[in-house]
């Protein structure tokens, strides 16, 4: 399993980056038969992303999103594996997004448990959701 970045941001105290990881092996115990064979034939992806939230290099926030399902290209309306994907993937776009919130989520937290410890620091109110 390799880590890819696939998405990254940069201010001047923070950095995220966000990195992909197709595994090597597919549970079967997770995923149907039909989910696999979808991923096996190339029609859909499975990744596992790993967000990281940096402070002046330093590491404060992550998380992790395993088992993300995306369709590598769209199938056509007379394909014989439409059905049969629509029915068993459910298709979220929002992945990366939800990583990187979880990350900026968890790095919050930990900034906020040491601001005492950071004159310096900052921190906006996360906006409501």
């Amino acid at each position: 399993m390799i880590d890819a970045t696939i998405w990254s941001f940069k201010t001047r105290d923070f950095e995220v980056i966000c990195e992909a990881a197709q595994p090597r092996f597919i549970d079967p115990m997770v995923h149907s038969q039909a989910v696999i064979g979808a991923i096996e034939r190339g029609d859909a992806m499975l990744e596992h992303l790993h967000a990281r939230v940096f402070r002046r290099g330093i590491e404060v926030g992550h998380a992790r999103l395993t088992d993300c399902i995306h369709g590598s290209v769209p199938f056509s309306e007379d394909s014989e594996y439409r059905h049969v994907f629509d029915s068993a993937i459910v298709i979220d776009h929002g992945h990366r997004h939800k990583v990187v919130r979880r990350a900026i989520s968890d790095a919050r937290e930990t900034l906020a448990s040491i601001q005492s410890d950071l004159p310096d620091l900052y921190l906006r109110k996360p906006p409501d959701l």
